[in-house]
């Protein structure tokens, strides 16, 4: 994904958002991970960001009514099927300044559900040629995941945000963020120490970031997507060894569910609501799913744990 001219771009999946604000720059920083992300306070400055799906095929006949949406740190006023405005008031506090505001996120999302593409919590990941989707709660282990890929010799085309749809008849993810970024841990220091790169500590040393260069091979624009795991991580600490098991159908369509904008599938966006069952439905039934527990193996021998897990069967 490319932002030119205040319109961000699907290098693949096709579509465009328009996002209009005071500050191009800052608008790619803070959706593209850029340098110079503007902070909280500096986002209250930038007064509304505008936000609306642009491209053919997309006029909404019917009319729907517009909604304000408080999400704490921000604010979203929006309509099903047309454009979306979003802001931070004086009284909004900031909830985390390392994330998107809820709202400018949510925005996001809902122009995207327009043209059919669903915006993922998670990371996609290819190794051996398997394109793997990987979704799961905050802080579950997905960006520790993702370093194992890359350093068993795979790939990352996102380790935290991307964009997913359909593009001729196959199941795409493609990235949104232009860096990868691991939690302080001992894990975290291990991956980082096989990969190599020039890993850069935030402000507060509690994460450390790479920046993605265009021309790296190691992080792909996008990939199709083959499997899809649910990710947990034993609140008593990692085993040993990495297992997968079966998973049903409908607890991976509530782990795909918890992963986008749960609000987007509520009567009040009938447009997006459609097109993202839709495509959630296609996501569970053409791919391999199972639920994964990570183990140790992932960060002291990431290769030898990538081909058993690639291998299982239910």
């Amino acid at each position: 994904m490319i932002l030119r001219n205040s319109i961000f771009h699907c290098t693949v999946l096709g579509g465009q958002v328009r996002c209009v604000a005071k500050d191009t720059a800052s608008l790619e920083a803070l959706f593209l991970g850029g340098a110079g992300r503007p902070s909280f306070d500096e986002l209250k400055d930038l007064g509304q960001f505008q936000f609306e799906a642009i491209g053919d095929g997309l006029n909404i006949r019917e009319l729907h009514p517009s909604l304000l949406r408080d999400f704490g740190d921000s604010t979203a006023r929006c309509s099903s099927g047309a454009g979306a405005v979003a802001e931070i008031l004086p009284t909004h506090a900031c909830a985390n300044s390392l994330h998107i505001p809820s709202a400018f996120g949510f925005a996001f999302a809902q122009q995207w559900a327009i043209h059919g593409h669903v915006c993922v919590h998670g990371a996609l990941l290819r190794v051996n040629g398997e394109g793997v989707l990987v979704v799961g709660a905050r802080a579950a282990g997905k960006s520790v995941l993702a370093g194992s890929a890359l350093a068993a010799g795979g790939q990352i085309v996102s380790d935290d945000y991307l964009l997913v749809g359909s593009h001729r008849q196959a199941l795409i993810g493609e990235r949104i963020r232009r860096f990868v970024s691991l939690r302080r841990s001992w894990a975290a220091d291990e991956l980082i120490s096989q990969c190599g790169g020039d890993w850069k500590p935030d402000r507060h040393d509690r994460r450390t970031f790479l920046r993605v260069k265009d021309d790296d091979d190691r992080f792909p624009e996008y990939s199709p997507i083959d499997r899809i795991w649910l990710l947990s991580r034993p609140a008593s600490g990692r085993q040993i060894t990495s297992s997968l098991r079966a998973l049903s159908h409908a607890e991976m369509y509530a782990g795909l569910v918890a992963a986008i904008q749960p609000l987007l599938l509520g009567k009040d966006f009938p447009v997006e609501r459609d097109k993202i069952r839709k495509l959630l439905v296609q996501l569970v039934a053409r791919t391999k799913i199972a639920y994964l527990e990570t183990g140790q193996d992932i960060v002291i021998e990431p290769e030898r744990a990538w081909t058993r897990l690639l291998n299982y069967t239910d």
